[in-house]
């Protein structure tokens, strides 16, 4: 015969234990799931905020290039002296783009920090003969003088002028500036960036990268990586990176204010490099018959590859330095971020 006391409190037991689980799954489910959603929400909504303040941006160089006969074995030295007049010339533009953050907007001055390389063209460029076996001449075969060089920020297919306010090649920052009265691209345009501390660049910190890799808008991410030596200023992030990022901004997703804040700017990527040789119109998408013998004269060009997945990028704390060491230059071009920075 069955013992009815033991029934019953195996029973209650049974729908203690069965009520505990059901408990914990759905406390379980409704801590999860909104955690989950609000994250993803709060991604939407920071990035609809700040990628009003990202930019493309243009740097144009426009040069003059004269060619000298091997045999006129023209140097460095009497350049002065020869007419330039009688050697045949070209006209050329390089362009390099980039991703501009806007940092600082009022009714005078829009302010936007970027990477300098974008803007960084030689004034004058020298190519030298060669000797059969590779050593260089002191002859120069071409003469290239930069002629004249524009920047623009663009957006929404409107652009506008900026200059160069400040900027350190070492450490690849630039802080550009434009008119309000006459920026089509920014017109109106209220800066809602926020900075981030310098404790919250830790390695494995989760970031976020906006910017306009081959000019188009996109977002990534990423963990960052501080370099194991103090001496170098620079952060490794594992997002990839592609030609245009340059001087596109990471952020960090920060809870106190459920926003993202201004982390640092992603500057380049790790490369490989190779000697080709290539066609001399290969500029100009001249078609060639891949059955047929090449004759035509050939040129050295140096093919980059890059390594995705390790992007080099600097950190707000060495923007803002950069910034208060270089106060007076700010103040030349009529430029305060101290506001920014605080």
């Amino acid at each position: 015969m069955l013992n009815f006391n033991r029934i019953v409190k195996g029973g209650v037991f049974f729908v203690i234990i069965s009520g505990l689980l059901l408990s914990c799954t759905t406390s379980r489910k409704q801590s999860t799931r909104p955690d989950y959603f609000e994250y993803k929400k709060m991604i939407r909504d920071g990035f609809s905020t700040i990628n009003k303040n990202i930019f493309k941006v243009y740097s144009a160089a426009d040069y003059e290039t004269f060619t000298f006969p091997s045999d006129s074995q023209v140097r460095k030295e009497n350049l002065g002296a020869i007419d330039e007049s009688n050697y045949p010339t070209n006209t050329s533009t390089e362009t390099t783009r980039g991703t501009a953050t806007l940092i600082h907007g009022d009714d005078k001055k829009q302010v936007f920090l970027a990477s300098y390389h974008v803007f960084n063209y030689a004034d004058t460029v020298f190519d030298y003969y060669y000797r059969d076996d590779g050593t260089r001449t002191p002859f120069i075969a071409q003469l290239s003088v930069k002629t004249g060089q524009k920047h623009i920020v663009k957006k929404h297919m409107e652009s506008t002028a900026v200059e160069l306010v400040a900027y350190n090649k070492k450490q690849d920052i630039a802080y550009i500036a434009g008119n309000t009265e006459t920026n089509a691209a920014t017109r109106g345009q209220q800066t809602q960036v926020n900075m981030a501390s310098e404790k919250a660049l830790r390695t494995g910190t989760e970031v976020f990268v906006s910017g306009f890799p081959s000019g188009y808008s996109m977002v990534t991410r990423g963990l960052l990586s501080k370099p194991l030596s103090e001496k170098t200023s620079k952060v490794l992030i594992d997002a990839p990176f592609n030609k245009g990022y340059s001087g596109a901004p990471f952020f960090i997703l920060s809870p106190d204010c459920r926003c993202f804040k201004l982390a640092g700017i992603v500057t380049s990527s790790a490369l490989t490099k190779k000697n080709i040789l290539v066609p001399e119109f290969q500029r100009h998408e001249k078609t060639y018959d891949p059955k047929s013998i090449y004759t035509d004269p050939t040129y050295v060009n140096q093919d980059k590859r890059i390594k995705y997945g390790v992007t080099f990028g600097i950190g707000i704390n060495t923007i803002e330095a950069f910034y208060r060491n270089n106060k007076e230059k700010f103040r030349e071009n009529d430029v305060l971020l101290d506001h920014f920075f605080e």
